[in-house]
């Protein structure tokens, strides 16, 4: 459990698994605020001031690297480190996002809930690649 409660943005379209990450890290003391696309998405990033934001790279419309592209230094500045949630590992896209500011990535097939939790914590604390 976080000693102060940290602020998380999930930037995911699939319902789902927003749920299921929301209701799992809110058990695990995070505030978290859904965004459920990436228009949504950079909005909040633009008003917020998220410890962490997990951002899915595949949605409809504004997908994950689009988000990144349409950040600000002071956007990002203003936020904690960002890591992109991906379904399957597609090393091209994820060194764009990587180039684009994002801090690191999960894959949400191969990662289940205590191992989300850990990763959370991981870039909370590091703030960095795992």
């Amino acid at each position: 459990m976080p000693d102060e409660k940290k602020k998380i943005l999930l930037v995911e379209d699939e319902e789902y698994l927003s749920e299921m990450y929301e209701e799992y890290l809110c058990e695990e003391g995070y505030s978290i605020t859904i965004a459920k696309n990436g228009d949504q998405g950079i909005t909040e990033i633009k008003n917020g001031e998220f410890d962490l934001i997990l951002l899915d790279i595949m949605m409809p419309m504004t997908d994950g690297l689009q988000v990144l592209q349409a950040l600000t230094d002071t956007d990002k500045s203003r936020n904690g480190p960002i890591v992109m949630l991906s379904q399957l590992s597609n090393e091209p896209i994820i060194k764009q996002a990587i180039g684009y500011g994002a801090v690191g990535y999960i894959i949400k097939s191969d990662t289940n809930l205590p191992d989300l939790s850990k990763k959370v914590k991981a870039f909370l604390i590091k703030g960095n690649r795992l």
